[in-house]
Parts: C-alpha cells; sequence; structure tokens
C-alpha cells in the first residue's frame, strides 16, 4: 500500500514539473479565477498551495482515524505531502517578493 502512495505522489510531482515547464510562456492572471494552476502569477499560487496546507493537515490528522493506519504510515504521508508542500509554499513567497520587486 505505501509503495502505491509513494508511487502516486512522484507521478504527480513528475506531472507537475513537466506542466510547469511547458507553461513558462502563458500569460499569467492575477485579478481573476482560473483552474490552471500554472497561469497564476506567484501571490495567487502562495493563496492556493496555503489553503491546501490547511485541507492537507486537517485531512492528514483525520486519516489515523478513519483509515486505520499506524503512526508511521502516518508519518510517512506527512513527510511525502506537507513537507513538499510548504517548501513549495516558501518558493512561491520568494518568487512573489521578487518579481515584486
Amino acid at each position: 500500500m505505501m509503495g502505491e502512495i509513494v508511487l502516486l505522489v512522484f507521478a504527480c510531482l513528475g506531472m507537475a514539473i513537466v506542466l510547469s515547464f511547458f507553461s513558462k510562456s502563458i500569460k499569467k492572471s492575477d485579478q481573476s479565477f482560473t483552474m490552471n494552476y500554472f497561469k497564476l502569477t506567484y501571490r495567487k499560487k502562495l493563496k492556493r498551495t496555503l489553503i491546501v496546507l490547511v485541507v492537507l493537515a486537517a485531512a492528514l490528522i483525520a486519516a489515523p482515524f478513519l483509515l486505520n493506519i499506524d503512526l508511521e504510515e502516518n508519518l510517512i504521508l506527512w513527510c511525502l505531502l506537507v513537507i513538499p508542500f510548504s517548501f513549495q509554499a516558501l518558493y512561491n513567497y520568494y518568487m512573489w517578493k521578487k518579481k515584486e520587486q
């Protein structure tokens, strides 16, 4: 089960890297709502990442009770999901401040 989760996480990260590479030349939107993450400015990306972090943390807190997973599995999920999203939030903040200047 954990192998499948790890594979899924790495597949999602790989897809995000590929999509970000191909969307560098797309005009960025800051005023309107868009479903495409890669059309957002760094400020909007930061907001969306912080919202996802809160929802993800709530889901991971509820996971041991709802899915009957062990503490070790829950810790691995935290490491695989929360840590990369935290780095993404920090990167988006850094790039937002850099582009703002």
